[in-house]
């Protein structure tokens, strides 16, 4: 293989792994009482995904019953999270401050 070849190559192997980190977001709550999986209430203006970073910092956040969703990392520095469902941080989790509630659970995936 000629080294035009393997570079072209390369950079074709690569553009997937390029296209999913630039897709991540940091997603904050807006502050107020409302549920998850409203995309208004989320500062990056969709429901946070498994590529996203979340933070709260007030509020009132409901997980729904029925729904696991997944995200990069939470950092929570106020507010509530509350519901009976539970979220899934598959990176890093900061709890500074605030209150989980609800027989739900985060489950965090290191």
């Amino acid at each position: 293989m000629t080294p035009r070849y393997a570079l072209a190559l390369a950079a074709l192997l690569l553009f997937p792994l390029s296209s999913a980190l630039a897709s991540a977001e940091t997603c904050t709550w807006l502050g107020g009482t409302g549920v998850w999986q409203t995309p208004a209430a989320w500062s990056c203006g969709a429901v946070p995904t498994a590529s996203d970073d979340v933070l709260i910092g007030s509020g009132a956040v409901t997980m729904s019953a029925g729904v696991r969703h997944v995200v990069r990392s939470l950092t929570f520095t106020g507010g509530l999270i509350i519901g009976p469902d539970s979220l899934a941080v598959s990176g890093t989790l900061v709890w500074e401050a605030g209150t989980m509630r609800g027989p739900g659970a985060i489950l965090v995936q290191t």
